[in-house]
């Protein structure tokens, strides 16, 4: 399933079948090691800081096309760098902002700040809720089939991994093998 109008089909009967199958995989693995999202997992803390922080070095407004949060730092993927259609960079946040970095040919779509609103205490929760003790290793914001989506990466010290597709609120529209 690639596209979120797909993912957003799966009856709750079908996803809770398939979250219980991975659940069992993931869990297969928590007792060799796996446990929950590393540090604190992935910083959607920093997001709304690092929106800030890119519009003031780039300037308002900004037209992203990917905000990605991991153990680490949130990556801000900017469109039209200096101008150029086309042209993308990405710009890093760990508390200080980094970037321009890594110029690069972008052409997916793009949405602005105001379209992201995430609660960072409550997003994960409905993941957590349904498979035990997920190690949620990144989060990330793109839009997919002209709709914004949120995703996370799920893996385990095994090797499975799994992107969930998530809601606004974190509800799980779908999920995929990786």
């Amino acid at each position: 399933m690639t596209h979120l109008r797909d993912a957003a089909r799966l009856d709750a009967a079908l996803r809770r079948r398939a979250l219980l199958l991975i659940g069992l995989t993931l869990a297969g693995s928590a007792s060799a090691g796996c446990g929950g999202d590393a540090p604190g997992g992935p910083r959607v803390d920093l997001i709304a800081e690092a929106l800030v922080a890119v519009a003031e070095a780039h300037g308002d407004p900004v037209a992203y096309h990917e905000i990605a949060a991991d153990i680490d730092s949130v990556d801000l993927v900017v469109a039209n760098v200096d101008g150029a259609s086309g042209e993308a960079a990405l710009y890093r946040y760990d508390g200080r902002l980094t970037g321009p970095i890594e110029p690069r040919v972008d052409t997916r779509d793009t949405f602005t700040a105001d379209q992201v609103a995430i609660d960072p205490g409550t997003i994960f929760e409905p993941v957590r809720e349904e498979l035990d003790d997920p190690a949620i290793v990144d989060f990330a914001v793109h839009v997919d089939g002209g709709v914004l989506v949120h995703d996370v990466t799920i893996a385990s010290d095994s090797g499975g991994v799994i992107l969930v597709l998530l809601g606004r609120d974190g509800e799980i529209l779908g999920i995929q093998a990786r």
